[in-house]
């Protein structure tokens, strides 16, 4: 049970729809606590929602794509440049080579590259 728990939390239905959800409610309590004519609890709420937005928005946001240039050979012509390091030192150094490349794309590309 725990670990099914732990899959639903970590899923993209988590992450990415119930803070969009969430932003709605808070909307909603906005509304309602400038109905009631409670300003402050109105401006927390307006706040929070603005915040739960942009957690849906960065969320929703697509990775990029790798650059034309990166591919393996690429990736071992960089590491044998910067000395031919291992683990961390392979990814700073593939990332110093190409900035655009996410972390988790250097890593998983030097991985595939020294194994």
């Amino acid at each position: 049970m725990p670990q099914t728990l732990s899959r639903f939390l970590e899923s993209p239905l988590v992450h990415r729809w119930v803070p969009l959800l969430l932003a709605v409610g808070c909307g909603a309590a906005a509304v309602a606590s400038a109905v009631a004519g409670d300003a402050l609890w109105a401006v927390a709420f307006v706040l929070l929602a603005l915040y739960r937005l942009w957690w849906f928005r960065r969320a929703s946001a697509a990775p990029t794509p790798l650059p034309a240039h990166v591919d393996e050979a690429w990736a071992r012509r960089m590491i044998a440049e910067a000395g031919s390091p291992e683990g961390v030192a392979a990814v700073v150094a593939l990332r110093r080579a190409e900035p655009a490349l996410s972390l988790v794309d250097a890593e998983k590309l030097a991985d595939r590259v020294a194994g």
